[in-house]
């Protein structure tokens, strides 16, 4: 019986991997170099943001239900493709992931992967390689696209306009 139950929540806590692990992952690597910034926004201050202080009814929406924000930058142009390429390893190996939507141009990579449990998108990655910036934010929570899609819009997101849009 203890073998079963060990079992069942060994495989529970493997099949669980979020958005904050894969973050943890690429830190495992290369937490220790001064060219990354991170940013932790948790539950306590999205509390606070959460709260009427906050006129923009866009951005209320948009932070309803998350539980918190992770954000891994760089802007040395010199390292922005190894991290690019490590975060987008790590997301590929993780198959409970699925891409939301991927753009790619010369100058430029994005790609946002979400992943959804029971209909819920409760993680949501978005890498990213723009012209020598390199960034990694995991959402964790109960997220709805469509909010986060009309909010980034005011902040003119342009490749955001894409989970609005089914083209």
């Amino acid at each position: 019986m203890k073998t079963i139950f060990l079992s069942v929540a060994f495989t529970l806590a493997a099949s669980s991997l979020s958005a904050q692990e894969v973050i943890n992952s690429f830190l495992e690597k290369y937490g220790k170099d001064d060219n990354l910034e991170v940013v932790t926004i948790g539950t306590k201050m999205l509390n606070l943001m959460k709260s009427d202080s906050i006129a923009d009814d866009d951005l209320q929406e948009a932070i309803l239900g998350l539980e918190n924000i992770r954000i891994v930058s760089c802007k040395d142009e010199t390292l922005t493709d190894d991290y690019y390429n490590l975060a987008h390893d790590l997301l590929n190996k993780d198959k409970h992931f699925s891409e939301l939507v991927s753009i790619r141009d010369e100058n430029s990579a994005l790609i946002v992967m979400v992943k959804e449990i029971k209909g819920i998108v409760n993680e949501l990655i978005i890498l990213s390689n723009h012209s020598g910036d390199f960034s990694l934010i995991g959402l964790s929570g109960s997220i709805k696209l469509d909010s986060l899609a009309k909010y980034s819009q005011k902040l003119n997101f342009k490749n955001w306009r894409k989970l609005n849009s089914p083209d």
